[in-house]
């Protein structure tokens, strides 16, 4: 029920930022001339918040997968099972 709570919570401030925040263009000039020479992808320079967004929710779901391993061999017993 916590991780939904996060979820929603964590969606419904990115669409709020998506919505109120726009990027300035001496960021993004900035951006561009401190990183001359470096792959730097649309989404990036475009929407930094888009980015975050969908690196915080890869990390979350990367820890979510490596918590329900864990609680499920722990409480569930199937630890047991070493040939599966």
């Amino acid at each position: 029920m916590m991780t939904l709570a996060l979820i929603l919570i964590g969606t419904m401030v990115h669409i709020h930022t998506l919505d109120t925040f726009k990027v300035p263009q001496l960021w993004k000039d900035n951006v561009m001339k401190n990183c001359e020479g470096k792959n730097i992808d649309r989404l990036t320079l475009d929407s930094p918040e888009q980015a975050n967004f969908q690196k915080f929710y890869l990390g979350f779901s990367i820890l979510g997968l490596y918590l329900g391993v864990i609680y499920e061999q722990k409480f569930m017993g199937t630890a047991q099972y070493i040939d599966f």
